[in-house]
């Protein structure tokens, strides 16, 4: 089995994951994932089942980088980092459940995450696994 995996899903726009919809049905609560969470979840496991990724068991590290095309209207000396939403934890999570039972059984096995969020030339995700000993 090899010891790291990576890839970069190019032109999708990281999204951050919504927080869960509840809704009452015959006086029981629902709770479920609002569709555009879904929609992205499933483009990204395409993506990187497309890409013929090993299956990690035991502990892993996680290295992701988000990058943010930057607006026409905001140089880089009025904002250098891109400190608007979606926030970096949940465009994290989108991405773990993504990967969950594709490049790991349950995101539990991670272990060390590092992840950045930047200004780039075009939206993409980078994706990077690696077997911690």
């Amino acid at each position: 089995m090899p010891r790291k995996w990576q890839t970069v899903l190019k032109h999708v726009k990281p999204q951050g994951q919504a927080r869960p919809r509840a809704v009452s049905v015959n006086g029981k609560a629902r709770v479920f994932k609002p569709k555009k969470d879904l929609g992205m979840e499933a483009l990204i496991q395409v993506l990187v089942v497309d890409r013929d990724p090993p299956k990690f068991d035991g502990p892993i590290k996680l290295t992701l980088d988000f990058v943010l095309k930057r607006p026409k209207s905001v140089p880089v000396k009025k904002r250098k980092y891109p400190t608007v939403k979606p926030d970096l934890s949940n465009m994290i999570k989108l991405v773990e459940d993504a990967c969950n039972g594709i490049l790991y059984d349950d995101d539990k096995q991670i272990v060390n995450l590092v992840s950045t969020k930047r200004y780039g030339g075009d939206d993409e995700i980078s994706i990077k696994v690696e077997k911690v000993n």
